[in-house]
């Protein structure tokens, strides 16, 4: 039997925009952002090399509004304006395309998933002998997948990549490929403002579909249905049937786009990828014009997604946006992030039960006080009902809210706090979705991301991905963790040594301020960090005119919250609503600030001058950051673009000191033969798992190895601790 022909569909956009999110700012020889196109191209060189398909086609949006613009004047209402060094880029996909050339198809009025579902279904209605791999980014495309169609996704960034098929469909979602716009007609979809039926979560939709597997058989089944769930949201479902309906019309990907094709046009050849040498010349794509020549590109015994990762380093470098101490501190990262992900964390799953129960039960009295406020029952994760709520109770004062693009009132946590945490009503709401957010991302999540092998979580460190350097995680996200609440320590109570061990963290004490004031050099902060004074005091001493000794907790509040909230430009509306101040209070409250610490006010005014002039901030070791919104027209995305200068200098240089401290920690351990490892970076914080008996031993090592990896003009300070638990540590004096 002779061997089925692959057609490979490209999702093009989807790509594109992961791309732009998955990797550092990079530039063309002539100084245009290229990071997308970059990523887009890296990508499919890899792709093309490995599936070596017969046939490939590349779907594209179509310009303007789509057919579904029309059925729902909020569709996609919500979604944010691309920032300006993207859309900076959209122009060089069709050029990339053609170069290589890559067929290309779209259709006026219909999106690239319909052009996608378009291709896939003719083909496999016509053409027996040929299965469709579709390349994306994007879980609505999943809903094509079928015994012809397969889905190739990328999981993370843009190097790792998996299969999808029919059953990993029904693992993700609990039904069958074709029922996803089923799911989406319930749960909806906020990215794309897909409203489904208000109050059901993906929880409730994913048990209720698994039984019943289509929207018609679910409300078949209402009014007669014995199930406990279907009687629970019964009234939630009648009201809202319309809603659903046009949620999975919405949802649903259309296979009549008007597209004219021959399977014949999309042959390939993989000879073709040579014929973007030129192109990539033009936009300085060495690493990538080698690994066409070679294949396996610079290094012939790395994985492809080393190879993907070492290519963008390698461009950063040569662009310029990180500088060679910086691109060798990367690719030094590269094999510790794998063995850190290779060797993950312990979860205590007996605990994280328990506690689930117990937190559930905190919700459950919280809404039942939620209910008697509000005087009837409500869902307190619907913007839309809470919304009804406060009107209904609160009246004239819930204009202060800002309004939604659909020129709603705002119902966000942010814009809640503008009420007052005094209100009883406001306070329990607030709770409440702190505590559904507990639950929904850690409490009950964890346990689906521990490994069946060694009970262990392999969480996916991305090292490249923030514009500031910053170090962050998936799969699951360990960095969001919340460290102040107690229910949030709880949580890291889940987070356990393995036996004989210990979990030790040593953490950075307020490098950001450091960093800030060895950068402003400003002698009142450096004086401050020199004599080991207790900052926010100090900075609350200097504001209110008082002594040391007649300062208040609310005095040292207030100040803690500008001292945070300048190394994100924070304005007096903002401190306002993270204090107990008006707005007038606040603006003299920073104006004051910067009267006692004018060297800050210089460097932030020099750093947002300096960016006007050349469009780019530096770390203070070299790591570059464009900011395109700077040249904005709109005053609003210029005022973004100066608190994003401000901030990358700060976050950026603590983010290179941590990398260099991770790597230094990672050579001081080598001796200890794996008795001793880094299995975490959070923030600041470094999580090592040490033999119990080692601690004494390597503690100060630890500790003296990160607070000398930079010398800078105050001293740097790590706080080190040692437990059972992530959450219940002791502090140790070394």
């Amino acid at each position: 039997m002779s061997k089925k022909k692959q057609l490979l569909i490209i999702d093009t956009s989807a790509l594109f925009h992961r791309a732009f999110h998955a990797l550092p700012p990079l530039t063309t020889p002539a100084g245009e952002p290229i990071q997308a196109i970059f990523g887009l191209a890296s990508l499919l060189i890899r792709v093309l090399n490995e599936i070596k398909p017969d046939y490939v086609i590349a779907a594209l949006d179509s310009p303007g509004k789509t057919f579904r613009h029309d059925l729902s004047v909020a569709y996609k209402a919500t979604r944010p304006e691309p920032p300006s060094d993207l859309k900076a880029q959209f122009s060089k996909i069709p050029e990339l395309l053609h170069e290589i050339k890559i067929p290309m198809l779209a259709a006026e009025g219909f999106e690239a998933d319909d052009v996608i579902g378009t291709v896939a279904d003719k083909i496999s209605k016509s053409e027996e002998d040929v299965s469709a791999l579709i390349l994306t980014s994007d879980k609505d495309v999943w809903q094509l997948i079928d015994d012809k169609t397969t889905v190739l996704a990328l999981k993370r960034g843009v190097t790792e990549l998996e299969r999808v098929d029919e059953g990993g469909v029904l693992a993700r979602f609990g039904v069958a490929p074709k029922y996803i716009p089923d799911y989406k007609a319930i749960a909806g979809d906020a990215s794309d403002n897909i409203p489904g039926v208000r109050g059901m979560g993906e929880k409730t939709t994913f048990t209720l579909l698994s039984k019943f597997s289509s929207l018609e058989n679910l409300y078949a089944e209402l009014g007669h249905s014995e199930d406990k769930l279907i009687k629970r949201f019964e009234e939630k479902l009648q009201e809202n049937k319309g809603q659903a309906i046009l949620s999975r019309t919405l949802a649903t990907i259309r296979k009549d786009a008007p597209v004219v094709f021959k399977l014949e046009d999309f042959k390939w050849q993989t000879e073709n990828l040579g014929a973007g040498k030129k192109i990539f010349e033009k936009w300085g794509f060495t690493s990538l014009t080698a690994r066409i020549n070679k294949q396996n590109g610079n290094n012939a015994d790395a994985s492809e997604s080393e190879t993907t990762s070492i290519e963008i380093i390698d461009e950063a470098e040569k662009r310029g946006m990180l500088p060679p101490q910086i691109a060798r501190l990367e690719r030094e990262l590269m094999p510790i992030f794998k063995e850190m992900t290779e060797t993950g964390i312990l979860i205590d799953t007996v605990y994280l039960k328990k506690l689930s129960k117990e937190i559930k039960k905190i919700k459950e009295n919280l809404e039942k006080e939620l209910f008697e406020l509000a005087g009837r029952e409500f869902n307190p994760a619907s913007s839309d009902q809470v919304r009804e709520i406060l009107i209904e109770k609160m009246g004239n004062q819930t204009k202060r809210l800002r309004k939604t693009p659909g020129g709603k009132a705002s119902t966000a946590v942010r814009e809640l706090k503008r009420l007052g945490q005094t209100e009883p009503l406001v306070e329990k709401i607030l709770s409440w979705r702190e505590i559904a957010k507990l639950l929904s991302t850690y409490v009950d999540a964890l346990p689906k991301s521990i490994s069946p092998k060694d009970g262990r979580i392999h969480t996916t460190f991305l090292q490249l991905g923030a514009a500031t350097g910053r170090i962050s995680s998936i799969k699951p996200n360990l960095q969001n963790i919340p460290i102040k609440s107690e229910l949030g320590h709880l949580v890291r109570n889940a987070f356990v040594a393995s036996p004989g061990k210990v979990l030790f963290s040593s953490d950075y004490s307020q490098i950001e301020l450091r960093v800030i004031a060895h950068l402003s050099q400003d002698p009142t902060m450096r004086v401050a960090f020199q004599e080991n004074q207790d900052i926010h005091r100090l900075t609350a001493a200097k504001i209110f005119h008082v002594d040391l000794s007649n300062v208040t907790s609310t005095m040292r509040s207030r100040a803690k919250t500008l001292n945070f909230g300048i190394l994100y430009g924070m304005g007096p509306r903002r401190l306002a609503e993270e204090t107990d101040m008006n707005e007038e209070e606040a603006r003299e409250f920073i104006s004051e600030y910067f009267a006692q610490f004018p060297a800050v006010a210089d460097w932030i005014n020099n750093t947002k001058k300096q960016v006007k002039e050349s469009g780019y901030v530096e770390t203070m070791f070299g790591r570059r950051r464009l900011i395109p919104e700077i040249f904005s027209q709109k005053a609003g995305i210029r005022a973004q673009g100066e608190r994003a200068a401000v901030n990358m200098p700060i976050q950026g240089s603590a983010a290179d000191i941590v990398k260099m401290a991770l790597v230094a920690c990672f050579n001081l351990l080598k001796p200890t033969k794996g008795d001793a490892k880094i299995i975490l970076q959070v923030h600041d914080e470094i999580v090592f798992e040490i033999k119990e008996e080692f601690v004494d031993e390597i503690a100060s090592k630890i500790k003296k190895t990160m607070e000398k990896t930079v010398e800078l003009s105050v001293p740097l300070e790590v706080t080190i601790s040692f437990g059972k638990t992530w959450g219940d540590m002791a502090i140790l004096e070394a």
